[in-house]
């Protein structure tokens, strides 16, 4: 049996055409989630980070980029709108990190997403960063972001789920 160390696992749960918008638009929902998974003989540990000022990362390395969604979403795409499905409110703590909220809950929101669809040929890989942060009540009545970056001790469990509303280069339908 072995373990692997591996982002989290990202899953495109619904993939829709929504006719009547203008331009064709495509609503996308992806499952987002951290902690350990069998598979066969072997255990996946689907880990990641959290970056004040950045949210949650699929790296516990220094480079703080987001969630890469490329592998679920590989298609090129432009003007992108999402949020995050209900219910953004959990528990504190509940992503297996101190995110420094008291209270007991917080919430997650969409931050946003940057986007390279097409990129000079070399190292660099056309990617999409999907951005996600954490806020909760820090010293009442103050509202924040989760406090300290995690390098150590990564995000290693929960998941959340967020609406992605796009338009597709390619122009093809879902």
């Amino acid at each position: 049996m072995a373990t692997i160390l591996a982002g989290p696992k990202l899953t495109v749960v619904e993939k829709t055409l929504l006719r009547g918008r203008g331009g064709k638009r495509v609503r996308a929902i992806i499952m987002v989630e951290f902690g350990d998974e069998v598979v066969g003989e072997d255990i996946i540990q689907h880990r990641g980070g959290y970056y004040n000022g950045v949210g949650f990362s699929d790296s516990t390395a220094p480079a703080k980029f987001g969630i890469d969604i490329q592998s679920v979403l590989p298609d090129p795409i432009l003007n992108v709108d999402g949020r995050i499905v209900q219910p953004a409110v959990h528990d504190t703590g509940s992503f297996g990190f101190d995110d420094g909220f008291e209270g007991g809950k917080c919430f997650l929101e969409f931050a946003g997403i940057e986007v390279s669809n097409y990129v000079k040929p070399g190292p660099i890989k056309p990617f999409k960063h999907l951005f996600v942060k954490d806020y909760g009540v820090t010293d009442a009545p103050a509202l924040d972001e989760a406090a300290s970056s995690v390098s150590e001790t990564p995000v290693s469990e929960d998941s959340f789920a967020v609406v992605l509303e796009y338009t597709p280069v390619s122009g093809g339908e879902a």
